[in-house]
């Protein structure tokens, strides 16, 4: 046809050069006018004022489809979003949004109002960087899960075990913390990593002390001498005194001997000297106590001398008993 033909049947006409006109009000019914019938366009096709270009359906508008949308052709069957896009879902539903294969759920989006979340319920494996801009949380409380970060090295890793309460560090995996920022409770340990490191040296009679520089040191044990001070630092020197109490023949008392309970036993007819050489006490043969003083004994107090008849007391010199 060369020229228009006039619009008939309700709107539908066919102009000069060959393309099917509808009016606006017009309707299109193909087949019987039933859920059964079908429309088959071998080209373009536009819906709306826009133009097909090299796609074989556009649309201008908005399209409702309310059964399933099946991609199935072209190279990769892909659905292509050639402009910034955007896909609207369903507000306040648990199931917005459902990627899933058959019915089994692989990404959930949840928009139900207060608890909005992207549930996946299938394993992620994620081969990219990935940036967090606010809190990760693993597990709820009272509710756990492992964590594990792996090195480099075979077996290296850091885990966390749920089942145990407890950070692990496996393997070569090591723990790198800047000096001075290691924290104890509420307490920083300041101590460096060479001071700690003297504990792994101790020998059996060395010594953990503060030297000069106030850090920890380690003073190795001395041969045969003493521990002494110069009122700053210890070291050991060589002994000026005696090794021993028997090696001293005159000891010296800075106090009061206490025996605590014990005897003290003189086994020979060695003296108890008091003041000078002839004050003193001894035992000068087997059974005998021998009392010696150069001027005078005096004796306060009741003194009893033997126990039966059979004793005898031997004076040697006078005896002065004083008033009676």
């Amino acid at each position: 046809m060369t020229t228009k033909v006039d619009k008939f049947l309700g709107g539908l006409g066919i102009d000069a050069t060959n393309k099917l006109e509808l009016a606006s009000n017009a309707t299109v019914t193909v087949g019987n006018g039933t859920a059964t019938g079908n429309v088959h366009v071998g080209g373009n096709m536009s819906i709306g004022n826009i133009g097909p270009g090299t796609h074989d359906l556009a649309i201008a508008g908005s399209a409702l489809i309310a059964g399933d949308l099946t991609l199935s052709a072209g190279g990769d069957g892909a659905l292509q979003f050639p402009v910034a896009s955007s896909i609207k879902v369903l507000d306040n539903s648990a199931t917005s949004l459902v990627i899933e294969e058959a019915d089994t759920a692989y990404i959930t989006i949840v928009t139900t109002d207060g608890s909005e979340a992207i549930k996946f319920d299938k394993a992620l494996d994620i081969n990219a960087a990935i940036q967090l801009d606010a809190s990760l949380t693993i597990g709820a409380n009272d509710q756990g899960y492992d964590v594990i970060l792996y090195g480099d090295t075979a077996s290296a890793n850091m885990t966390w075990d749920t089942s145990a309460d407890a950070l692990i560090l496996n393997g070569h995996a090591n723990l790198t913390v800047p000096e001075g920022n290691l924290k104890l409770g509420s307490t920083f340990v300041t101590s460096t990593a060479a001071e700690i490191n003297q504990l792994d040296a101790i020998t059996r009679g060395s010594i953990i002390y503060g030297n000069s520089s106030g850090a920890t040191a380690r003073l190795a044990k001395g041969g045969a001498g003493v521990l002494t001070s110069d009122g700053t630092d210890i070291s050991w020197a060589a002994g000026s005194g005696i090794a021993s109490v028997v090696a001293d023949t005159s000891p010296q008392l800075g106090g009061t001997l206490d025996g605590n309970g014990q005897d003290i036993n003189i086994t020979t007819n060695k003296k108890v000297q008091f003041r000078d050489a002839a004050l003193f006490i001894n035992s000068s043969t087997d059974g005998q106590l021998d009392i010696a003083a150069d001027a005078l004994t005096k004796v306060s107090g009741n003194v009893t001398l033997g126990t039966n008849a059979s004793n005898t007391i031997t004076l040697t010199g006078t005896l002065d008993c004083g008033t009676l």
